[in-house]
């Protein structure tokens, strides 16, 4: 694995003033632990905990195809865990879980957007 970052993912992502009130940087850890669970997520290991056939995946707030329609998801958090294998997760959701559920909000919506966008 190369330990050079992937230019993309130091870009803005559009979730990130929804869940952060911080500017944003390139070098925030929130930002790298994000990148990661984007990667994540998009990876078809990943993808089984965002996709729309699963069951703990629903639409709230709005009717499919509406704008401002919301998704809401259930994670068991051992399961994610062990298949993300992300230390930065777990050290997150322990020491700071605001933080680290904000990180995982916004992953999955730039997973959903990102999964918009290929329709």
């Amino acid at each position: 694995m190369s330990s050079e970052p992937d230019p993309a993912a130091l870009l803005l992502p559009n979730a990130w003033p929804m869940y952060f009130d911080e500017e944003y940087d390139a070098e925030d850890r929130r930002r790298m632990l994000v990148a990661e669970l984007v990667a994540f997520f998009a990876s078809q290991q990943g993808a089984r905990f965002f996709s729309l056939n699963n069951r703990c995946v629903r639409s709230v707030g709005g009717g499919a195809g509406q704008s401002g329609a919301n998704v809401a998801f259930s994670l068991d958090y051992d399961d994610l865990s062990a298949a993300c294998g992300s230390a930065d997760l777990v050290a997150s959701l322990e020491v700071q879980p605001v933080e680290g559920l904000a990180c995982l909000a916004a992953a999955a919506h730039e997973v959903r957007e990102e999964g918009e966008g290929e329709h």
